[in-house]
């Protein structure tokens, strides 16, 4: 493949089990013509394999403990591909993509394997550098991403990675019959096609009627938000790069109902993890 988009790099690297470096819009568009792209990189067999273990011993329940997983790992590995080791149970399609996401916002983690998940996770031995992630270490993650003395929100931004048809169905469930605070505004970020979708299902209209701005085929790091403003996410990437690109101070990561919860309350009530 040449895929140009960062996490979802990660995705067919990692959870696809295909092949693709980080290619920009020119080398991709080359590659679209002449049927070819350059052997280098994520194509060599041996750059695939993991080189650490990162091995996780705090809880992974949440589409959130996934983007925490991420955002640690990423500046800890390097240019290294590490191995999540210890995982229990098998994480939604979602929870996957927001740990792509968030390690490649965070580091340039472009390939990582999970055993079970990842076509090539035998690619590995016990002999590999091991890196602990507990419960400190996701504690000190969340609060690095949360960075609000403030309880007031005023934007929500949802879709990074794009919602799914089944994250926009969750949205339109959660907003169902209420509206959002008159202070705050609330974008979602979605592909065409499940736009397209949404809007055949009835999603769309539940969404628009309280209030809530979808934007198509676009990212949420193009929203022009004020220094001044408090932002909420439900995705670790969007406010990595928001807060960086913007000058945003005040940051909250949560999940999509506390996102929701804030978007028709004004207040942000998240969880403060133990």
């Amino acid at each position: 493949c040449a895929w140009t988009e960062s996490s979802a790099v990660a995705y067919c690297n990692a959870i696809l089990g295909a092949r693709t470096n980080i290619e920009g819009p020119q080398s991709a568009f080359a590659s679209a013509i002449t049927g070819k792209t350059p052997y280098i990189g994520m194509h060599l067999p041996d750059n695939r394999k993991g080189k650490v273990i990162v091995r996780v011993e705090a809880p992974m329940n949440s589409v959130q403990d996934y983007a925490l997983l991420g955002y640690f790992a990423g500046p800890k590995v390097g240019l290294n591909v590490p191995v999540y080791d210890n995982i229990k149970g098998t994480p939604s399609l979602f929870m996957l993509m927001s740990l792509c996401a968030a390690g490649i916002s965070s580091g340039s983690i472009v390939m990582f394997h999970i055993p079970g998940i990842t076509p090539e996770a035998t690619l590995f031995n016990d002999s590999l550098e091991v890196i602990t992630y507990g419960n400190i270490d996701r504690k000190r993650t969340h609060e690095i991403l949360n960075q609000s003395a403030s309880t007031t929100v005023d934007v929500i931004v949802l879709g990074c990675p794009h919602y799914s048809l089944d994250r926009i169905s969750r949205l339109a469930a959660l907003l169902e019959g209420k509206k959002l605070h008159e202070n705050t505004k609330l974008y979602v970020t979605v592909a065409h096609a499940q736009k397209a979708i949404s809007d055949r299902m009835g999603y769309t209209n539940i969404i628009q009627k309280a209030g809530a701005i979808i934007l198509e085929d676009t990212c949420g790091t193009l929203i022009n938000i004020e220094p001044s403003k408090v932002l909420a996410s439900d995705s670790a990437k969007i406010i990595h790069y928001i807060s960086r690109m913007t000058g945003v101070k005040n940051t909250l990561l949560g999940s999509l109902e506390e996102c929701v919860v804030a978007a028709t309350s004004g207040k942000w009530i998240g969880s403060v993890l133990e």
